[in-house]
């Protein structure tokens, strides 16, 4: 739980655990609901009937399977590091790995493996999102970033807003701020996502006031107090708000 504006996410926060399970819960259903509508015109014969009805049953049970990769894919990333030797890993247990990095590696492997294979579902989208956070632990923030960009590009909007959000704190982390404030002002301004419009402000201000921005810093800090007044961040941001405007003496 976020303590105040200013507290600094860490790289476990990055997975937002919270958020994405949600995602996954919404997905198992949309994703094997969402078959292919296909217009079928008045007067086609019995056979092209019988063909569209086999068309929709095979994109079922082909996001059926991408559903299970996905889900073996998911315990894989979440799985145990016993540390040691290879021989404390249980064949009886496939998600006990020796070190983190084999974890991930496995990880971004299976994830990788169901975003080409499943490159235009959604499951595909979701996967390509953890495949970028398995290549943040093990370091490769380059294609972790390539990553999430692409799924940044998605129609989903809480996909799109997970993504930027971890693609932002990419940037924050490697001191990349301008780029993360880029980002998070692009989250500002998409409409669709329900993304807390308050905790995007509180970071955007806390972050330009970091970089010496203290004009842009207090109008963050004042929109936040003004158009979120209920908000857990306005007692911080009007403390921050005193120091950047000190009253006239």
């Amino acid at each position: 739980m976020r303590k105040s504006a200013t507290k600094h996410l860490t790289r476990r926060e990055l997975k937002r655990e919270d958020q994405i399970h949600a995602v996954i819960a919404r997905t198992s259903s949309l994703v094997l609901g969402r078959t292919p509508i296909l217009l079928i015109v008045l007067g086609l014969a019995v056979a092209g009937t019988v063909g569209v009805l086999l068309w929709r049953n095979y994109q079922k049970s082909r996001d059926a399977r991408g559903q299970r990769q996905f889900g073996e894919a998911l315990e894989v990333f979440h799985g145990t590091v016993v540390g040691g030797s290879t021989s404390n890993v249980s064949s009886d247990h496939p998600t006990t790995f020796s070190s983190e990095d084999e974890k991930y590696r496995k990880a971004w492997e299976k994830f990788n493996q169901i975003s080409q294979q499943y490159s235009s579902r959604k499951v595909g989208t979701l996967a390509r999102y953890y495949a970028a956070l398995a290549q943040h632990e093990l370091k490769n923030d380059k294609q972790a970033i390539h990553l999430l960009q692409q799924v940044e590009g998605t129609s989903d909007a809480e996909l799109r807003a997970v993504a930027r959000s971890a693609l932002a704190e990419i940037y924050r982390a490697g001191h990349n701020r301008d780029q993360a404030l880029q980002v998070y002002q692009s989250m500002l301004n998409d409409r669709e996502s329900k993304f807390p419009k308050d905790a995007l402000l509180a970071n955007m201000a806390q972050m330009a006031e970091a970089m010496g921005k203290k004009s842009e810093a207090a109008n963050y800090y004042q929109r936040l107090t003004r158009e979120y007044a209920q908000s857990v961040f306005v007692v911080e941001a009007r403390a921050r708000l005193a120091l950047l405007n000190p009253a006239p003496k």
